[in-house]
Parts: C-alpha cells; structure tokens; sequence
C-alpha cells in the first residue's frame, strides 16, 4: 500500500498541505444526473457533483448502477474535512455545540452545498476547486479552498486532495484531524469488489 507523504509549504502567504486518509461510505444512493461529471475506465466509474463542492457522490463498476456512495446528508461522500482550534468556531448549531474549525467539502448541517470555483474533465482526470462550508454553522464558507484531482488505475481510484488556506486564517488554528480520500478500490472487501466489476 502506498500513502502519499504530508508535506508542509509556505509559499505567498499560503498555507498548503497535502495529507491522505481513507474514506468509503457503502450505503448505495442517488446522485444528481444534470450536475455530475464521471470518470470511467472499464472497470470502475466514479463522479463527481458539482452543485456539492464537487466531491464524489458516485462509485461503481463500470457495468454496475450499484453505487456505493452515501450521501444521506451532506457529511458523507467521500470528501475532504479539516478540524482545528478554535472550538467552539462562531456560532455553531445546538445540536453541535463547541464543534471547532471544520470546513467540509460538500456542504453544511444546514444543507448549503459548498461551491465550485473551477473545475475540469479530460476522460483522465477530474479537477476540481471549491469553497468548503463550515460545517455546524448556517452558510458560513470555509476561510480556505480545496483542491483534488482524481485519476482512476484498474479498479483504484486514485485522489490527490490539498486544502489551501491563507495564513491569516490559520492564526491561532492547530489541525486536530483530517479527513481526506487517497484511494478505493483496492481497500473495498472482496464481496463488494465483486459487485463492482
């Protein structure tokens, strides 16, 4: 298994980081036709939506309408999320009281979807740049932006993600968790693997 190395730059006033987890959610759902772009090799398909940040809320075979993506609400795809100091950060919802700093990649508590700022499709990869949301606060975005780029390798996908955030921001913040897709598909149990083709 390979894992990409986190790495740290500062560069015009810019923090940039890059780190790598493993997120798959295995309940199947609907995706939004009109607003998706995929990625399909013949083997797997994946996509992304973008009136959701651009994450990915689609994951199947490439013969297979079993998607394996949850998005029962918008804090489940597979999506970038970042938790830091300090907690709690604004106004945070009752139900989430003193949630810190946690800007994610598909949308709030309240249903706002983070947004596309760019975004492009070359049968090879998908690129996407967005606005996250905060998520326990109503339509507040994230002081940052993210970036991913996703390939796919036989039955991987492979996402790069990297969150950008200006210095300003991050003043006082210390990262305590992160939550980033680097691969599925090699990490998907033999039975679903199975069903995915």
């Amino acid at each position: 298994m390979h894992h990409l190395p986190k790495c740290f730059k500062v560069s015009g006033g810019w923090i940039y980081f890059w780190s790598a987890t493993i997120i798959l959610s295995a309940l199947p759902t609907s995706a939004h036709a009109d607003t998706m772009t995929y990625l399909d090799n013949g083997t797997i398909r994946i996509g992304v939506d973008l009136n959701l940040g651009g994450v990915i809320t689609y994951f199947a075979g490439s013969k297979s309408p079993q998607n394996i993506i949850n998005s029962h609400d918008l804090g489940r795809q597979i999506q970038q999320s970042y938790y830091s100091g300090p907690a709690p950060y604004g106004h945070p919802v009752a139900s989430w009281p003193g949630w810190p700093w946690n800007p994610i990649g598909t949308g709030d508590v309240f249903g706002h979807p983070a947004k596309v700022l760019r975004w492009s499709n070359n049968d090879k990869e998908i690129y996407v740049k967005s606005i996250p949301m905060q998520w326990a606060l109503n339509n507040v975005p994230g002081n940052c932006w993210f970036e991913s780029w996703i390939t796919l390798q036989g039955n991987t996908a492979l996402i790069r993600c990297r969150p950008c955030i200006p210095l300003e921001s991050s003043t006082g913040f210390f990262l305590m968790m992160e939550i980033t897709p680097l691969r599925i598909g090699r990490f998907i149990s033999s039975k679903t693997a199975g069903r995915l083709g």
